[in-house]
C-alpha cells in the first residue's frame, strides 16, 4: 500500500511539474458560455432583494433566452425590465467578471497554505 501511494505521489509530482496555466485560453473558455457560467452566482445576489425561488427563475428564464437569442447572459438581464430595480449596471458587470467568480476559493487556498506552512 505505502509502495502504491508513493508511486502515486510521484506520477501527480510529475504531472503538476509540467502543468502550466493558459490564461488566454482559460478566458476564452469562459467567454464561449456566453455568461451563463456565472448564472448561479447571478442568482444567489439577486436572491438577497427577493428571494430564491423567485431569483432562480429570474435567471433560468434569462439563461433560456440568451440561449434562444444566441448572446450574452449580461445582455439579456441589462435588458430585463426588473433586473434594474434589484442591481444596478455597475453591479451586474461586476457579476461578470472572473476575478469575482471566486467565492469561497482564496479562503481554502490561504488555509491550505497555512497548513503547509504550519
Amino acid at each position: 500500500m505505502v509502495s502504491l501511494a508513493g508511486g502515486a505521489i510521484q506520477h501527480a509530482d510529475d504531472l503538476f511539474s509540467r502543468l502550466k496555466v493558459d490564461v488566454t485560453r482559460m478566458r476564452n473558455n469562459i467567454d464561449v458560455t456566453r455568461g451563463l457560467v456565472y448564472a448561479e452566482s447571478i442568482a444567489i445576489e439577486i436572491s438577497k432583494k427577493m428571494g430564491k425561488s423567485e431569483a432562480d427563475k429570474l435567471v433560468k428564464l434569462a439563461c433560456l433566452r440568451a440561449q434562444e437569442k444566441n448572446c450574452h447572459l449580461h445582455k439579456i438581464l441589462a435588458e430585463d425590465p426588473s433586473v434594474p430595480r434589484i442591481l444596478d449596471p455597475l453591479a451586474l458587470e461586476q457579476l461578470f467578471r472572473p476575478e469575482n467568480a471566486l467565492g469561497a476559493a482564496n479562503a481554502f487556498i490561504e488555509r491550505v497554505l497555512k497548513q503547509i506552512g504550519s
